[in-house]
């Protein structure tokens, strides 16, 4: 119960957002434009795979760490790393546009400075919201995560009113995060510098070192399996496209993430539960299997019919292309939204090296797909067919954990025999 209630409070927070998101969207769309759009999704690319490594994954390790003084190292560790890695990423701004120049990345060299920015913020963020979940303080992350999304959306309409392009998504969504993370951090001002030494800074990272060396390559794979559309389609694509994607994206697959992520939080207590009282837990996957596949069967009848006339009405007959690819979305939401969910098998049955080879495997795929059929198709021929293929890559990777679990209480149950 006390979960149940730690993620209605996350939750709350998140469909508030998500809301105010929603009901903005028209303004949105027709405040910024595509190539807008497209250099955001471009940028972020970027930013998604590198929030990741601002703190050496040191923040994850505040969450397990006992409260006290080794948490208050491992802040101040993972803040560090954080701000070498923004100064490293300011040099690199200043000498890639030598490098973008002439390349299809050369739009986004008067851009290039907010990805910096945002590693920083973010990188901020997600260090001072593990220090407040290893604390049970999950209704400061929830006004958090609230102050950041309603300045962000506020913001981002007077940046579109001022005409102020993708530097706009940026401001916006930056000012959100700077007083999100001072809120967070107001909270848990006490003794931040208290007893803070180099050399405890190093006995602490040596401590945890297991989080940067085991856990960072698996989450950059993961990061760029996310990212890899929008990294490498500028080569074969106009501008415009991949703003098309980023909208997509932002409609669609990031709502999906969020509430299948939180979802797969109580799935994997429930789990450990099952696992303890004997029973099996492939009842529970095929009950989740059989209501999400209902809600896809559902949305591919009706999205044919109402997706174009719905985008020209809500984001502007600019977008009207995009409901032509949004009926063939669905499978992937589906597939990849059952991968979220039950995405700690391969931790709970101890098959985490086989599962990072198996995301290495797919990003190698992916990459192939994309650098070999892009030079030979139109657009939305291309995403329809990436769509359909990344379907078919989260399908075989669902049916792996579904097998697996299933071996893994076969063998339970023997050794119990």
């Amino acid at each position: 119960m006390h979960n149940w209630k730690n993620l209605l409070k996350l939750l709350a927070s998140v469909t508030a957002v998500q809301l105010i998101g929603f009901i903005l969207l028209p303004f949105f769309s027709r405040l910024y434009t595509k190539a807008d759009y497209g250099i955001l999704g471009m940028l972020m690319s970027v930013v998604g795979l590198l929030t990741p490594l601002a703190s050496a994954r040191y923040d994850q390790a505040i969450q397990v760490a006992k409260k006290g003084h080794r948490l208050r190292l491992l802040r101040i560790l993972a803040l560090s790393i954080n701000i070498s890695l923004t100064s490293v990423l300011i040099i690199l701004c200043l000498l890639a546009p030598r490098w973008l120049q002439g390349t299809s990345y050369e739009v986004a060299i008067p851009y290039l400075f907010i990805i910096p920015l945002t590693v920083f913020f973010s990188g901020l963020y997600s260090v001072l919201a593990a220090g407040a979940n290893a604390q049970g303080a999950y209704g400061n992350i929830g006004l958090a995560s609230l102050i950041q999304g309603y300045i962000n959306n506020g913001l981002k309409l007077i940046c579109g009113w001022a005409n102020m392009g993708a530097w706009g998504f940026a401001v916006a969504f930056n000012s959100g995060l700077a007083v999100a993370c001072s809120f967070l951090g107001w909270k848990q001002h006490r003794d931040w510098f208290n007893g803070i030494t180099r050399r405890r800074l190093a006995l602490v990272a040596k401590h945890y070192k297991g989080f940067p060396i085991y856990t960072t390559w698996m989450i950059t794979t993961a990061m760029l399996i996310s990212n890899i559309l929008a990294m490498l389609l500028p080569n074969y694509y106009h501008t415009e496209d991949i703003g098309i994607i980023t909208m997509l994206y932002m409609i669609s697959r990031r709502p999906v993430q969020v509430y299948s992520e939180a979802t797969g939080r109580i799935y994997a207590r429930r789990l450990v539960e099952v696992r303890e009282s004997g029973h099996s837990f492939l009842q529970d996957m095929n009950k989740v299997f059989l209501r999400l596949l209902t809600l896809s069967l559902l949305g591919a009848i009706l999205t044919p019919w109402i997706a174009e006339p719905l985008v020209s009405l809500i984001l502007g007959s600019n977008w009207s292309s995009l409901g032509h690819i949004i009926p063939w979305i669905i499978p992937f939401l589906l597939m990849e939204s059952l991968n979220y969910i039950f995405c700690f098998i391969p931790d709970v049955i101890k098959k985490q090296k086989e599962y990072a080879w198996i995301q290495i495997t797919r990003l190698c795929c992916e990459v192939l797909f994309i650098t070999q059929l892009s030079p030979h198709l139109d657009f939305n021929t291309f995403i329809r067919s990436y769509f359909i293929f990344a379907a078919v890559e989260y399908g075989l990777i669902f049916l792996w954990f579904y097998t697996q679990i299933r071996k893994y209480e076969l063998a339970t149950n023997e050794t119990k025999v």
